[in-house]
């Protein structure tokens, strides 16, 4: 059986974050892939992620990809697996770290329901999309459009926990922990902090600083 393409789709108009998500982009190791970038710096977020979708084949998978989050090299591969094999409508993590680019500090949040994913992270068919398109609004389209297939088609997974059978979790260390994490920046689309994000423990902080600043990717960032 063909590996399906994966279609992901990179709102931007922040070139200094553009070519390290692209380098993210280059180094999965799911091969049938393709990025999709447009730029969301007027309009909609909504209608324009539609007319982006409207361009891709029919039969492939859509993932978010936003410019200013790194993703795990084996990110794409495994949600497309999760997909597959839980036979849901979308896909995501629930749970995801945070770093403030002007602090340096490392944040975790964790969502209480088990069937909401973090909008950037978020991997589904194109059919579901052809049945529920992205309502045109400026921001917070992406929960809209959970909302809107139905949070009990949704599966979600943690990003740096991985469970045993018996109910334990170990971090994903030996599996390039974690799988994405976002960044905390003057320019995010939508606010950041609250309650459910809590102070990351000395191991995932560390964890997370070793995936943002290795030293062999070019281009990493600087707080």
């Amino acid at each position: 059986m063909d590996e399906p393409l994966v279609c992901c789709i990179c709102p931007t108009h922040r070139t200094e974050y553009l070519e390290r998500s692209q380098a993210c982009f280059d180094l999965q190791t799911y091969p049938n892939r393709k990025l999709f970038i447009f730029n969301n710096s007027g309009g909609a977020h909504g209608s324009l992620r539609n007319q982006v979708i409207a361009q891709t084949p029919a039969g492939s998978i859509i993932a978010h990809w936003d410019d200013d989050d790194w993703s795990c090299p084996t990110r794409l591969a495994e949600q497309v697996s999760f997909l597959q094999s839980t036979g849901a409508n979308i896909v995501g993590y629930r749970d995801m770290p945070f770093y403030d680019v002007r602090t340096q500090q490392v944040t975790f949040y964790k969502q209480p329901n088990q069937h909401y994913a973090l909008g950037t992270s978020l991997m589904y068919w194109r059919s579901v999309w052809e049945q529920h398109p992205f309502i045109e609004v400026a921001g917070d389209e992406d929960s809209k459009f959970e909302h809107a297939v139905g949070f009990d088609k949704v599966q979600t997974q943690s990003s740096i926990y991985t469970f045993e059978p018996c109910g334990t979790k170990e971090l994903r260390h030996n599996r390039h922990s974690p799988m994405m994490v976002a960044r905390i920046h003057p320019g995010n689309t939508s606010p950041k902090g609250g309650a459910r994000y809590e102070k990351a423990t000395p191991e995932l902080r560390e964890t997370v600083l070793s995936c943002l600043f290795p030293a062999n990717v070019a281009h990493s960032i600087s707080a």
